[in-house]
């Protein structure tokens, strides 16, 4: 069975992998990797995309696995979203409905369409989104942000606590808008209230995605086939193994998508 994304033969490879990060990859190439592999054990998402409707990806992650039980989102505890366009509705309601457990969220909110903030505030005044629940991530604690303003972090923070679901601890990006009334206000009603310097914007390797581990992938077939190529040929592949794929403390591998 060859791991080759063009192989004709389904895949099966179960990642037992905690931390994932998606980046920089289109969406149909990210729907083709996830109906090939298993992560039932992830449990913080990182995700970051520019350009490109992810509608299908985001959907694809609230739905069962390949294993036809829970979804990727549904183990998730801690996710950062420092870009992903979807405009529909439902399909970031469902995200949220599936993410139970979520503890921790970082959204940038300037990368990401209003209806993410909408959700967490006012699931309710979504009108397109039918019998909206009460309170998104009813077990949220932690919240991230860049691009929303003081009176948005405020409006927000109020909300949760009337809705029973308080916020406890807030961090704000630093270049963010935030009078010293709201400061006052958010210090007096959360148990911690920081200031970070955002570095979603600098410049990244885009061809870097970490996504599982090496030791899990079985490449012993796409060796095989190189048995019948010439000796330049396998040192070319050598190089490939050496340089592409680095092994980060037993627990992820990063691969160059060249």
């Amino acid at each position: 069975e060859s791991t080759s994304m063009g192989s004709e033969a389904p895949l099966s490879i179960t990642l037992p992998i905690v931390d994932l990060v998606l980046a920089f990859l289109p969406p149909d190439y990210l729907v083709a990797l996830l109906d090939r592999i298993s992560t039932p054990k992830v449990q913080s998402l990182a995700l970051d995309f520019d350009n490109g409707d992810y509608k299908d990806f985001l959907r694809r992650i609230s739905s069962p696995g390949t294993d036809g039980k829970r979804s990727l989102l549904s183990g998730v505890t801690a996710l950062k979203v420092s870009g992903i366009w979807v405009s529909d509705s439902e399909v970031i309601s469902k995200a949220y409905a599936e993410m139970q457990n979520l503890n921790s969220i970082n959204i940038n909110f300037a990368h990401v369409e209003t209806i993410w903030y909408d959700l967490l505030h006012q699931p309710e005044r979504c009108r397109l989104i039918p019998n909206p629940p009460k309170v998104c991530l009813p077990k949220l604690q932690i919240f991230t942000t860049s691009g929303l303003t003081g009176e948005e972090i405020r409006n927000l923070v109020s909300e949760r606590i009337e809705r029973n679901c308080p916020l406890k601890e807030v961090y704000i990006d630093e270049e963010d808008d935030v009078d010293t009334e709201d400061d006052e206000w958010l210090r007096s009603h959360l148990t911690t209230l920081g200031f970070f310097e955002n570095d979603d914007d600098e410049d990244v390797d885009e061809e870097e995605i970490l996504f599982g581990l090496e030791d899990e992938l079985d490449f012993s077939d796409v060796e095989d086939t190189e048995d019948e190529t010439d000796e330049d040929d396998e040192d070319d592949e050598g190089e490939f193994e050496d340089e592409d794929v680095e092994e980060d403390d037993g627990d992820e591998a990063w691969i160059d998508m060249e």
